[in-house]
């Protein structure tokens, strides 16, 4: 009779049926469940002074080497105790959530590290940019800005005050006024130019009297204009900007005459055509004057008349 054993998988715990190997052989089989390749060795049996025939020796070797069986009251009962599909699919998932947890607890920094090799490069940056405030006074009043909001504007341009204003009694035949300017670049910027320049053309109007009563004549080119910058007192030319370079008044080489007037500016002098100055540094100031003259010579065409006239100083990058 063939001498046969049952031996579990190793790998999925099914059982099969096995002829064993010689005596102190491996028994070698492949699982008729999963296909997993099994290998069982055989010892042999200790001698402790008892003789053993040989005839027995066969049959004792498999039953030394054979792995002790449930008793299971029928074939029924051996097949159902081994794994189930379902039970097979339980520690599948089981293995698969361990195997998570690892992962989990190394990138967790818990039961161990994973060392890599890496290499890291930084490189900042940055945009700084700098400031043109033009700040403008005239005589002694308060310095006025080139914004007016609590941030520099985007046209950062301003009305500040009035060179002259002259009317009625203090506006007559020979009449002067001179505003003395400073112009300082309150930024930290060294603009590329700094110019001057009308604001478009000299305006003439009639003034009325009381009863309506006026003249014909155009003021703006009656009235004279010198423009010339100065020491930081105002008292000596450094620079005759618009004028007669030569004797005379309101200064030596920088003198009223009928050709400057305050027409010629306005049509003459727009952006266009705007005197250079010199450059203003940053926090740098430079001061001018600006004069105007009624001639003595003027008629009763002009009574009741005016002329209106914007100069610009500007900065530019």
């Amino acid at each position: 009779m063939e001498n046969v054993m049952s031996l579990p998988c190793s790998h999925c715990g099914g059982w099969n049926r096995v002829s064993p190997g010689a005596e102190g052989r491996a028994t070698n089989f492949n699982c008729s469940h999963c296909g997993a390749a099994n290998s069982l060795q055989q010892l042999r049996p200790a001698t402790v002074g008892v003789s053993v025939p040989a005839v027995h020796r066969a049959a004792v070797a498999p039953q030394l080497m054979a792995p002790a069986r449930r008793a299971y009251g029928s074939p029924a009962q051996a097949a159902a105790s081994k794994p189930t599909s379902h039970t097979k699919r339980m520690l599948v998932s089981l293995l698969a959530v361990a195997a998570i947890a690892m992962v989990a607890n190394a990138a967790g920094g818990v039961g161990g590290t994973f060392a890599t090799f890496n290499a890291t490069t930084t490189n900042n940056s940055s945009i700084q940019t700098g400031t043109l405030v033009l700040s403008n006074k005239v005589n002694a009043g308060s310095a006025c800005l080139s914004y007016t909001t609590a941030t520099i504007s985007a046209a950062n341009s301003n009305a500040c005050d009035v060179l002259w204003n002259l009317s009625g009694a203090s506006a007559l035949p020979g009449a002067t006024a001179t505003a003395d300017l400073t112009l300082l670049n309150q930024g930290n910027l060294t603009p590329s130019s700094f110019k001057l320049f009308a604001n478009g053309s000299c305006t003439d109007a009639a003034v009325n009297d009381t009863f309506g009563n006026h003249g014909g004549g155009l003021l703006c080119s009656q009235v004279q204009v010198v423009i010339y910058q100065s020491n930081n007192t105002f008292t000596t030319l450094t620079s005759c900007v618009y004028g007669v370079a030569a004797a005379g008044s309101p200064i030596n080489n920088c003198s009223w005459d009928s050709a400057h007037t305050l027409a010629d500016v306005g049509t003459n002098h727009q952006s266009g055509a705007a005197w250079t100055l010199t450059n203003l540094s940053g926090n740098t100031a430079e001061y001018f004057v600006v004069a105007i003259s009624l001639p003595a010579t003027t008629d009763n065409t002009f009574q009741g008349r005016s002329a209106g006239l914007q100069l610009n100083w500007q900065i530019v990058q």
